[in-house]
């Protein structure tokens, strides 16, 4: 690299990082067209990618977390690019295409040296040359500049067809209650589910329901509860699983043969249900990083967040409203969900709205900060019992109203409740206006 090539790419690379640090509402632009492989500088490249994956799992960037933990050599690289910097906001998109021109004019003299000193060589043949600059990874400099394009009608075709095929291979979880599956259907690759009711109507026992069906059916399950702690939450799956009423322990007067009970199917679900289970993290950043983790070493098919109102978001500002919040926080894991492809079934809280109408069934509106919640999502179902308010109606009798639905109709299931084992299990179907 010559001297004039080796100062240009320094200078782009330090707009980039200063533009960034200085600016981070332009992260999109320099997301959009640069990968950390653009930097040739090792710590600027380092300082880059750190950025880009704090703005992959946020969807907004704060500099001093995502540099928190970075190797030295990366968080001097990018505070140095500030330094006397001249960088404007309005010229993002220009530094962001000239770092690109001139890592791609670096990797193609490099690539051009590396052929042309191949085929110097007394001994060595076209197959030889062409393999030098197959190695040199030429291609993938062309390659680059197919990202991101729009599909023509045949390749579009192709992936469409290509994800039946897969759905028809891999299907999807049931749900473990069969109402739900037929009428909402299987729970789809990144996909985004959202369950939804007034406290105590047992969103979190159809959570946990669906959790151990899912672990049943030999697939790994990440479980994130925020509300309640992991002891808990393993009582409540084993009372669900074996039909016990689990009360009398939690009140500290069980009778011997309950907890010889409880021992067993704690020991068969320690070796046969792959749920694995994090009262700890209350974060947004912190619940994607252990996500990946887990995709990553256990392959985990489906994530449950109990609940949505109680994560907290690390990468807005201080400002942001509640609403601007849980928008912040929804769209990152809809955005974990496709990018791992798996599927979310988040719990919320509704409005207490509910509470101040005749007819207490909840409707979408009714979801807590709901506009972001509304438009992630693929399927919302809300609870309601109406036991809980009339001491005359059925306090067994569940109704499940799926008032969004992209893959099948709207309506609503009825289902049995149980609440002493915490458990739904298939009611009547109906058909009503939500």
């Amino acid at each position: 690299m010559s001297e004039h090539d080796r100062s240009h790419v320094a200078s782009c690379q330090r707009a980039v990082l200063a533009c960034l640090q200085l600016f981070p509402g332009t992260a999109v632009d320099f997301f959009a067209n640069l990968r950390p492989e653009d930097f040739p500088d090792p710590a600027s490249s380092e300082a880059f990618r750190r950025f880009w994956n704090f703005y992959t799992e946020h969807g907004s960037l704060d500099v001093t977390l995502a540099l928190q933990g970075a190797p030295t050599s990366a968080t001097v690289a990018a505070f140095n690019a500030t330094e006397g910097s001249g960088v404007t906001s309005s010229r993002a998109l220009d530094y962001a295409k000239a770092l690109k021109g001139a890592s791609r004019r670096v990797s193609i003299l490099r690539a051009a040296r590396t052929l042309l000193g191949t085929l110097s060589e007394d001994d060595a043949s076209v197959d030889d040359a062409l393999a030098a600059f197959d190695a040199a990874r030429v291609e993938g400099l062309f390659d680059a500049e197919e990202e991101g394009r729009s599909l023509t009608p045949r390749e579009a075709a192709q992936a469409a067809i290509d994800y039946a095929e897969d759905l028809m291979r891999h299907g999807g979880l049931s749900t473990g209650i069969k109402r739900i599956d037929n009428h909402v259907g299987l729970m789809r690759p990144a996909q985004f589910w959202i369950v939804a009711a007034r406290p105590s109507m047992g969103k979190s026992a159809l959570a946990t329901s669906i959790a151990l069906e899912v672990a049943k059916q030999d697939h790994k399950v990440g479980f994130f509860s925020l509300e309640t702690s992991v002891p808990d939450v393993v009582l409540n799956i084993l009372a669900n699983d074996g039909k016990v009423d689990v009360s009398d322990i939690r009140r500290g007067n069980p009778d011997r043969a309950l907890v010889e009970k409880v021992f067993t199917l704690a020991d068969n679900f320690a070796e046969h249900y792959g749920i694995h289970i994090n009262d700890q993290l209350d974060t947004t950043s912190e619940i994607c990083r252990e996500i990946r983790r887990l995709k990553r070493e256990h392959d985990i098919s489906l994530v449950v967040i109990d609940y949505l109102g109680l994560v907290e978001h690390d990468g807005g500002k201080a400002s942001d409203t509640k609403q601007n919040e849980i928008a912040n926080i929804s769209r990152a894991f809809k955005r974990l969900a496709v990018d791992l492809q798996i599927p979310f079934l988040v719990l919320c809280q509704l409005s207490r709205k509910v509470e101040e109408r005749v007819d207490k069934r909840p409707v979408l509106s009714d979801l807590r900060d709901s506009g972001a919640i509304e438009q992630d999502a693929d399927v919302v179902m809300m609870i309601y019992r109406e036991g809980r308010y009339d001491l005359k109606v059925d306090e067994h009798k569940a109704e499940i109203g799926v008032v969004k639905n992209k893959t099948k109709g709207v309506g609503g299931i009825e289902l049995h409740f149980e609440g002493k084992y915490l458990s739904f299990t298939n009611g009547r179907e109906w058909e009503r206006d939500l």
